[in-house]
């Protein structure tokens, strides 16, 4: 139903590319809403599984559509009456504010799982089904494969909201540097943590919303339930903003598998830097630690430990990538290695938002329970 679009498209002057700008194209009449010439626009259709039924998404095509000059967004770039481009003063610039839906992705699906968690742990409690030596029926909670899929759950979105929390705290320190000076030292961080952050956040927490459903049996499979409907509008985040650059980034959509990329590419260069690393990458410079004595189960608990061996694992997986890229091995071939890197070096930023978050925290009542799960998600992490 719109009248106007927002449109990334390739700016060009005399066959030379600036690369994406955008660009406000009319494409129905203001008069009776009919498509303008040239354009054709439309409804997709359902979307799959039935999620953001009541988002009309659309498509649009054009053929030789003429968009006047002052059309073109022009706060940074901008073309002159005489077609001369002037560059904007931070390329930077844009390229930053391309991370906001991603950093956003991470806070909404961990949120989207914390929604599922509720209403699954709420119902496994209330529900009860088979006695034990003829006394009342037991909650579903009790039993063991329920505690087996819901508690780890419960320390993986509690990870998440945290990693959130810290990334988008990390994303405003960035966009405030850039909007003042034109350079920021965290972009390149962020960047990474935000691609690597998406891709896993939405598999992860996807994967568990699926869980909750289906630990609440026959029920959660009820749209009454609720489950279903959260999954549904979720899911098409492990699709969007998936593009592997800034070229693409908003003309283009890949998934997950591709934007994990950019956080192992980001891995490598730290590798090769070795130096004045930024915080969620300091890792990578230090040595390997010589071996760690596990002399007792309650050695897990120890944060410094938990640190060391998830440390040690990402350093070792960018090592492995580094490796095989020098030994000449087609970057196409290591789209699963990059996957791997990428996972671990969120895993190590997630650990870090857990263990600051509660020393961090005010309320003395919500360290016990914080820190049995985050000695949990450890082992899942693991």
């Amino acid at each position: 139903m719109a009248t106007h679009a927002l449109v990334q498209a390739s700016l060009r002057i005399n066959a030379k590319s600036y690369g994406p700008h955008l660009f406000i194209v009319p494409v129905r009449s203001l008069e009776d809403m009919s498509p303008l010439p040239n354009v054709q626009v439309g409804d997709i259709g359902s979307k799959a599984f039935g999620g953001f039924g009541s988002i009309d998404n659309g498509y649009v095509r054009f053929d030789n559509v003429r968009v006047p000059r002052l059309n073109m967004l022009q706060r940074y770039s901008r073309v002159s009456n005489q077609g001369v481009f002037t560059h904007p003063k931070q390329e930077k610039l844009s390229y930053g504010s391309m991370i906001t839906i991603r950093v956003a992705v991470v806070n909404n699906e961990s949120w989207n799982l914390a929604r599922a968690l509720t209403i699954a742990v709420r119902y496994s409690n209330v529900r009860r089904q088979f006695s034990t030596n003829g006394k009342i029926e037991d909650q579903v909670i009790t039993y063991s494969s329920v505690k087996f899929r819901l508690f780890p759950l419960l320390g993986v979105a509690f990870a998440y909201i945290f990693a959130a929390k810290g990334l988008m705290i990390a994303y405003m320190e960035m966009l405030n540097d850039l909007n003042t000076t034109g350079e920021s030292k965290r972009l390149a961080e962020v960047h990474a943590l935000s691609s690597g952050l998406k891709a896993c956040s939405t598999w992860d927490c996807l994967a568990g919303i699926e869980e909750c459903r289906k630990a609440c049996g026959g029920h959660g499979y009820s749209a009454y339930a609720g489950i279903g409907h959260i999954w549904a509008n979720g899911v098409s985040s492990q699709t969007y903003e998936g593009a592997t650059s800034k070229q693409s980034y908003l003309l283009t959509t890949g998934d997950n598998y591709v934007i994990s990329q950019q956080t192992a590419k980001a891995c490598l260069k730290y590798m090769a830097k070795a130096a004045n690393l930024p915080p969620s990458a300091e890792y990578i410079s230090h040595s390997n630690p010589s071996l760690v004595q596990i002399s007792s189960v309650g050695d897990w608990k120890r944060s410094g430990l938990q640190m060391i061996v998830l440390e040690s694992r990402a350093r070792q997986a960018v090592m492995k990538l580094g490796k095989l890229v020098t030994q000449g091995t087609p970057w196409k071939d290591l789209n699963m290695d990059c996957v791997s890197v990428s996972r671990a070096h969120v895993d190590v930023f997630l650990l870090r938002e857990f263990i600051n978050t509660i020393s961090t925290t005010t309320d003395s009542n919500l360290r016990t329970p914080l820190t049995k799960l985050q000695n949990l998600v450890l082992l899942v992490f693991i």
